[in-house]
């Protein structure tokens, strides 16, 4: 459980978990900042690297990797894309898609497509729907 504290009639969440560097932001709400701090410790758990969606939250280094990276909007996975320069790509997402947090797992550029697929085949974001692979229906004659 992420831990939230008032300061200045602001709530600070931050969430440690062990083997992850600990996280912290500060939010208007306490809603707010409860409902971030779940969001990140479930990504953690899952074993992946946190990243915000603003520039000065996260390293120029973390940004030029290569791997798979999920778009959230509140708790709910919109969209899973890959990249060789994730940096690059969310300066793209910003202005198309609408959401709070991303996160990526790094991935090899020879698995880049295999990794995307099985994600967006398991998680099934709204904004890939034209992606998944759906159940053939045979022609009954």
């Amino acid at each position: 459980m992420p831990t939230v504290v008032e300061r200045k009639g602001r709530f600070t969440a931050q969430v440690r978990l062990r083997g992850f560097q600990s996280r912290a932001r500060t939010f208007d709400t306490h809603a707010g900042a409860l409902d971030w701090g779940k969001r990140i410790e479930a990504i953690m758990g899952s074993g992946s690297q946190v990243s915000d969606p603003e520039p000065k939250d996260v390293t120029e280094r973390a940004y030029e990797s290569c791997g798979v990276y999920f778009l959230f909007k509140g708790s709910e996975c919109v969209y899973v894309g890959q990249s060789l320069n994730v940096n690059r790509r969310m300066r793209d997402h910003r202005t198309r898609i609408d959401f709070d947090v991303y996160t990526w797992t790094p991935v090899a550029p020879a698995q880049l497509a295999v990794v995307e697929r099985m994600y967006i085949n398991a998680l099934r974001p709204v904004h890939n729907h034209m992606h998944v692979i759906k159940p053939r229906v045979r022609d009954r004659q």
